[in-house]
């Protein structure tokens, strides 16, 4: 794909090192903005807002495509942070636990790359992508099911950040 569009394989891996470098910084932040305010909502608009801006990568050219990757990673992985959280607060007497089967999870999911290189084999990468793109949207919807901020035993803001004031 990145031939079929000009671009050295060089190209590529500075673009997954940007993906993952901004995904990284929407991590900090959206851990940040949890704690500031309801988490369902946070959650929602980054999967939402991280399929748009992945469709506009997958649909456009030249720079702009790079600025859309920057911040598609940015907010699809923003709510990774958020997601820990509130597995440790839905069981708080098991918070290695949850992190342990939080991560567990994550690279569960990441093996299915083998089964989606199988389906970009048959339907060409492109369609995957696109496909990939719009699988945030699965997550935004199931967000319904997690329990309201309220719902959940808060510690004070204090107490998750020992370092601020």
């Amino acid at each position: 794909m990145l031939q079929e569009r000009g671009l050295s394989a060089w190209a590529g891996g500075a673009a997954l090192s940007v993906f993952l470098a901004m995904g990284a910084v929407g991590g900090v932040l959206g851990g940040y903005l949890s704690d500031r305010f309801d988490r369902r909502s946070i959650i929602a608009l980054t999967m939402v807002a991280a399929t748009i801006l992945l469709g506009l990568f997958l649909g456009t050219s030249g720079p702009s495509r790079m600025v859309f990757l920057m911040f598609g990673g940015f907010f699809l992985m923003m709510s990774g942070p958020i997601n820990l959280v509130m597995s440790q607060e839905m069981f708080p007497g098991h918070v290695s636990l949850m992190a342990s089967l939080m991560m567990g999870f994550a690279y569960g999911v990441g093996s299915v790359g083998v089964v989606v290189g199988a389906i970009a084999d048959r339907l060409g990468i492109p369609a995957t992508l696109a496909g990939a793109a719009a699988a945030p949207l699965i997550a935004a919807w199931l967000r319904r099911r997690l329990p309201r901020d309220s719902a959940l035993p808060k510690r004070p803001i204090s107490a998750a950040h020992p370092l601020s004031p």
